[in-house]
């Protein structure tokens, strides 16, 4: 059952209008930036097409001097002869990486607020705050919640972490594995054979469990998953197995493979759980995610900012609630209408700045208008005449 806390609290119309001028400074902000973040992420690089011109190459057969320091695709068997655990509770076994997630049971403050414009120009706002138990990984500070009595999380004691073997070999080359990005994992399924006899912990539904207070078997007590007590840990385990096979990207230095970095500082060191073509792929797919993550992001920025410098026309016309409501609404479709229209631009300069070859076509077009142009309205004059 969930507790809940209502507050209210009434804004005077002086005061909105002040929070508007901040709001102007803020919205300024945000409008300049959104320029920035569109034009660094239209220069981003896709490193697919850097992977495209890795020279595809057997790990198995004779090491070859010549790929020193140049950027390879190597397809293979990844495999490490050193053991690995997280030091508390799973036993020592053959991984490339490890990942250990640890989740606490504990209190969460949700707030929701809701907000009435008042006859002169105030606001009052309902600020709804709910608090309920669940497992987080990473628990929120109750120190810090509206109403800390009775929602105290305790300190986390064990906490989440990566671990990773130090070397893994493909074929004939070693691989650094604390620097190369690692590919997906597996989940790892719990059983008493792979963890450590402690009495502290307790093994079901695939989890290990660590109450906040012990558990004691000899006095009929038993741990209830379906119960759990605030500060109680829940540990669960990712894995990434030694033997899979998969695709590296990489610049061999003998017979080690390393990080590869290009004339322009772009670097490619990455692991795949698949074929050098499907590799490529995936790499494109990522990138062009991204971009459009970022376009979006460039467009909401310029929108929140041209409606937070147009935001105090609103609160002007907030003396009538109602008059504020129409003001609002034309604002934001405005400013939305006006954000695409900067943001479509934004990105097509961005693309041509960026581009050597668009920026070519430009200067090219601008000398010839300089040359032509003149004569062309010449000429036009002399056939009037």
């Amino acid at each position: 059952m969930a507790d809940i806390i209502k507050e209210k609290t009434t804004t005077g119309y002086g005061k909105r209008i002040g929070n508007a001028f901040s709001g102007i400074v803020i919205g300024l902000i945000l409008f300049f930036a959104s320029f920035g973040v569109l034009f660094w992420n239209e220069g981003k690089i896709d490193i697919s097409n850097i992977a495209k011109t890795a020279t595809v190459i057997d790990p198995t057969t004779q090491l070859d001097d010549s790929l020193n320091g140049k950027l390879i695709s190597a397809y293979g068997e990844f495999k490490t002869e050193e053991n690995i655990d997280d030091g508390l509770y799973l036993n020592p076994s053959n991984y490339l990486a490890l990942e250990r997630k640890v989740e606490m049971y504990s209190w969460k403050e949700e707030a929701e607020s809701t907000t009435k414009e008042n006859l002169g120009g105030s606001e009052t706002t309902e600020t709804t705050y709910t608090y309920k138990k669940d497992w987080v990984e990473n628990p929120q500070d109750s120190s810090d919640f509206k109403e800390p009595t009775g929602h105290t999380n305790p300190t986390q004691t064990i906490k989440s972490e990566f671990y990773k073997a130090k070397n893994a070999k493909i074929g004939q080359y070693s691989v650094d594995l604390q620097s190369v990005k690692l590919p997906e994992f597996d989940d790892l399924a719990l059983s008493n054979e792979i963890i450590k006899t402690d009495p502290d912990i307790i093994l079901k539904n695939g989890f290990i469990y660590k109450p906040i207070n012990k558990i004691n078997p000899a006095f009929g007590q038993i741990y209830n998953v379906d119960d759990p007590q605030v500060g109680d840990l829940r540990i669960s385990y990712r894995y990434l197995p030694s033997g899979i096979t998969g695709t590296i990207f990489g610049a061999p230095q003998g017979n080690r493979i390393s990080s590869y970095t290009d004339t322009k500082g772009n670097t490619l060191f990455r692991i795949f759980r698949t074929t050098h073509e499907l590799a490529v792929n995936q790499m494109h797919t990522e990138f062009v995610t991204s971009r459009w993550i970022w376009r979006i992001a460039g467009f909401l920025m310029m929108w929140f900012g041209l409606s937070s410098i147009m935001g105090i026309i609103g609160t002007i016309l907030a003396v009538v609630p109602f008059l504020a409501s129409i003001g609002r609404g034309l604002i934001s479709v405005i400013t939305f209408i006006v954000a695409l229209i900067f943001t479509i631009l934004t990105i097509l300069v961005s693309q041509i700045l960026h581009s050597w070859i668009a920026l070519l076509v430009l200067a090219i077009l601008a000398i010839a208008s300089i040359i032509f142009l003149p004569k062309l309205l010449k000429n036009r004059k002399i056939a009037k005449k």
